[in-house]
């Protein structure tokens, strides 16, 4: 993210999502997303595209699932849908 903004991670995530062939591989650059450098509407995007991932391959989300779901109980509640 470091060098992009929110727009262009926003971008990213999109392909990301799109490109359902190669989900599996990035589960894990998806749930980097949710570190506190992120904006909200990163870390919300991030959430959605791993639930969708989740269900295509919830063994490989699983080890993400805690941190998933600490977001149950946000402040925010763009993060807690």
């Amino acid at each position: 993210m470091f060098n992009m903004n929110e727009k262009e991670i926003l971008d990213e995530l999109r392909v990301i999502q799109k490109d359902k062939e190669n989900w599996k591989e990035s589960i894990d650059d998806v749930a980097l997303k949710l570190n506190d450098d992120y904006p909200i509407n990163v870390k919300a995007k991030a959430l959605w595209v791993l639930g969708e991932m989740g269900l295509q391959y919830p063994d490989v989300v699983k080890i993400h699932i805690e941190e998933i779901a600490r977001y149950l109980e946000d402040e925010s509640p763009k993060l807690r849908e």
